[in-house]
């Protein structure tokens, strides 16, 4: 007599077997013919000749019975390529085998594949619950319970459900975490994630508003660089971020008045020629860009709070402007400026926040810095509120002919409220999302913000505030890896998506209804992963940009 092998075990009031002779029960399968199913499955995943399909015919007709045999007929055929062929078999497998759950399931492939989705429930129960479908029945096989769940992530993903998608998900990473199905369903999920994300960035940004910029750099012809009253100011046009600690010192030694004055010079020049270095015919590269953040780092690192006014004349201007000669990089950091400068002159900050046409990341990193000023020191805590109430009450009474209301702004100036814990503004910023004048990908709803008040951390947000040769250290040090990164990314070699062109996820599929059960083969293409843009949607599906959300854990 056969060694019975029966492991079974609960799973969300579910009993699951892996018993491999489950089957053979159900459908009154002797020893012998089970070894040969054993055989003929291991097979049909390899073989595909004539003289395999005329084995498999004939066991059909010997064991009309035995609804495997035509399953495993099915994908053979589909390994060949012979649609029409598969589908003539599955139709004779559903006909002959309604109750055998992967006629079931390649039935129901079939109208999603044609998305008939209404036909779905017709077949696999309104509910979707193996359970349900099969009240009779107390034990399900693995193989059983991870097939449903794949085909009803798919039909989920393709009904644009997200959340039952989810939901299904999660039951089947716990029960097969490392299973080729699982694998597969995680990319149905993906994409509908980034799908919904778009779609909530989308209507995200049909409602946004967003001002029009007023400050645009004039076209002056200038060709030359200024004269400055200390010939080392002139290395700061000829580095990047490597530019030599020994010139920074250097700089900083040089007489407070007079190095300021060409410090501001500097930041003019970057006004005044930026057509010149922003033009396509001629190369600049990073070496030639980055003089105007030398120059507000150094102010900042000397104190020149007189130079204040200067950097907020040159975060005036259009984001073009600011991209150009920040980057990402720069204008990020530049908090750390408005931080050294700006703690005596909050005046001149709400001045610059009330401004209309300035560009959001311009005015975001005014609040990012009055953010930090809170959790580096308390006692500057009622003056930063005051400014906020201020700067929110004046929002709040604007209207769209203002050219003030950034809805985008006020998502971010909430988000370094939160993070500085200044829970006095909720009433403020009710009114701003009852009027609808806050982005909701970046904070979430109303209430959303309210839970964020009540659960974030003291002090997390708290970042520290570095000096301008640690700065450019922590640079060089991450940009080898960043460019091997873009480098990566941009070869030409490299598919664009996660996945092979050949499985790339679609719900339009017209690959073969049953081709998903008894016959997945999963790819051995790796999966690329695309390079997420700060300000593209997250691809965890919350909504959000990804700056403001996974982001902050990578």
């Amino acid at each position: 007599m056969r060694e019975i092998l029966r492991i079974q075990f609960p799973f969300h009031g579910y009993e699951i077997t892996t018993d491999k002779h489950f089957q053979d029960r159900l459908y009154g399968i002797t020893p012998e013919l089970s070894e040969l199913l054993e055989e003929v499955a291991i097979d049909c995943q390899t073989r595909k000749e004539n003289r395999f399909v005329k084995k498999l015919i004939t066991l059909i007709n010997e064991y009309p019975h035995i609804p495997m045999f035509k399953n495993y007929l099915s994908v053979v055929y589909n390994r060949r390529g012979e649609k029409s062929k598969v589908r003539e078999v599955e139709e004779q497998l559903f006909e002959l085998h309604p109750d055998y759950l992967f006629s079931k399931l390649a039935k129901a492939s079939e109208y999603l594949v044609a998305r008939e989705f209404d036909k779905i429930p017709e077949i696999l129960g309104k509910t979707f619950d193996l359970k349900d479908l099969y009240p009779d029945r107390k034990v399900f096989h693995f193989s059983e319970l991870t097939n449903f769940l794949f085909f009803v992530i798919r039909y989920y993903a393709a009904t644009d459900n997200l959340a039952s998608a989810q939901r299904n998900m999660q039951l089947l990473e716990e029960l097969a975490p490392e299973n080729d199905l699982t694998l597969e369903a995680r990319k149905y999920i993906f994409m509908l994630t980034i799908d919904r994300a778009k779609k909530i960035m989308e209507e995200e940004k049909s409602r946004s508003i967003i001002p029009v910029s007023k400050y645009f750099p004039a076209k002056t012809g200038k060709r030359n660089p200024p004269g400055f009253n200390h010939p080392q100011i002139s290395g700061l046009y000829l580095t990047a971020f490597d530019i030599p600690r020994s010139l920074l010192e250097e700089i900083l030694k040089l007489p407070h008045k007079t190095v300021v004055e060409d410090l501001i010079s500097v930041l003019h020049d970057a006004i005044d020629r930026y057509h010149y270095y922003n033009n396509e015919s001629k190369e600049t590269d990073e070496t030639e860009t980055a003089f105007p953040l030398h120059a507000a780092l150094l102010l900042a690192e000397l104190r020149a709070e007189e130079a204040l006014p200067e950097i907020l004349h040159f975060l005036e201007f259009n984001d073009e402007f600011q991209d150009f000669w920040f980057g990402d990089i720069g204008l990020d950091s530049l908090w750390m400026v408005i931080f050294q400068l700006g703690k005596n002159q909050l005046g001149l900050l709400q001045a610059f926040l009330l401004k209309p046409g300035i560009d959001t990341f311009s005015k975001s990193c005014i609040t990012n810095a009055l953010c930090q000023m809170v959790l580096h020191d308390s006692a500057i805590r009622p003056k930063v509120l005051d400014l906020y109430k201020a700067v929110f009450t004046t929002f709040a009474n604007a209207n769209l002919n203002d050219n003030l209301i950034d809805s985008d702004f006020l998502g971010y100036a909430i988000d370094s409220a939160i993070s500085c814990s200044l829970s006095e503004l909720l009433p403020d910023i009710k009114t701003l999302y009852d009027k609808n004048y806050v982005a909701l990908s970046i904070n979430g709803t109303y209430s959303q913000v309210e839970m964020s008040f009540k659960t974030h951390p003291e002090n997390q947000g708290r970042q520290e505030v570095i000096s301008m040769f640690e700065f450019y250290d922590k640079i060089l040090e991450n940009w080898d890896s960043v460019w091997n990164d873009i480098d990566e990314d941009e070869d030409e070699d490299e598919l664009p998506m996660y996945f092979d062109n050949d499985s790339e996820w679609d719900d339009t599929d017209d690959s073969e209804p049953g081709s998903h059960f008894h016959s997945f083969i999963p790819s051995t293409t790796p999966m690329v992963s695309e390079k997420i843009g700060r300000n593209e949607p997250c691809p965890c599906g919350s909504g959000k940009k990804y700056k403001k959300c996974c982001m902050k854990e990578d």
